[in-house]
């Protein structure tokens, strides 16, 4: 039997102490990445592909804890996340949606078996899907991956999908392009922004009764788009 890779991202705004577990998580058969801050970590989640996240709860910019919940909200496999909390924190990467918690310092033997066993956990098969999402006439089946308004099915491509998932997961929130192409595209290189516009509109001939005055799909002007429940 091949061993099993287990491949896990580092989210630390202090280098040389990320680079450091780096190096001691090797030495227990992970495979590590580094991360310098959250806008980072969710770019290096498309290209380096990790199965653990270990994530400093006070991040600077963008929170360890808001980057617990965006990665969250991606679609494809679970990731499992463990977060690295003060007292000051503690138990805050529970309710953010954390897998697990760590107060720091981080005693390196137990960072590395609360991690296997977080792999192991995320690997089996699950036996509660998510539930729909529901907004007045709106119905999104995440399970089955079906959207429904009004009682009707609606037709929609899988990236329409992701899209309108991930908008509808965080209600009220403005992402620009950019970030939309991060957290649905997984890519934030090499997809030009005006893909989302396009979906956008598409989703919106779709679903909305008048998509020039749409009811869910808000274009935010100068900054994005956000899901208005």
């Amino acid at each position: 039997m091949e061993p099993v890779e287990r491949r896990v991202l580092i989210v630390d705004d202090e280098p040389p102490l990320a680079e450091l577990l780096a190096l001691g998580l090797r030495e227990f058969g992970l495979t590590p990445g580094v991360a310098r801050d959250g806008h980072e970590a969710l770019a290096a989640i498309s290209a380096f592909q990790p199965e653990l996240l270990v994530v400093d709860a006070r991040l600077n910019q963008l929170s360890g804890l808001e980057v617990v919940r965006r990665v969250r909200a991606l679609p494809g496999p679970r990731i499992g996340i463990l977060v690295a909390a003060g007292e000051a924190d503690r138990l805050s990467g529970f309710a953010a949606g954390a897998d697990d918690e760590m107060l720091k310092p981080l005693a390196l033997e137990e960072l590395a078996a609360r991690l296997r066993a977080i792999h192991a956990r995320c690997r089996a098969p699950s036996e509660t899907p998510e539930p729909p999402l529901s907004y007045g006439e709106l119905t999104i089946d995440i399970a089955r991956r079906r959207v429904e308004v009004a009682g009707r099915v609606v037709d929609v491509r899988r990236r329409e999908f992701d899209l309108l998932r991930f908008l509808a997961r965080h209600p009220g929130e403005v992402f620009t392009r950019d970030e939309l192409i991060a957290q649905v595209w997984r890519a934030p290189a090499g997809v030009d922004p005006s893909t989302v516009t396009v979906h956008v509109r598409r989703l919106r001939l779709r679903l909305e009764r008048d998509p020039s005055r749409p009811r869910w799909l808000e274009t935010v002007h100068g900054v994005g788009y956000r899901f208005r429940p």
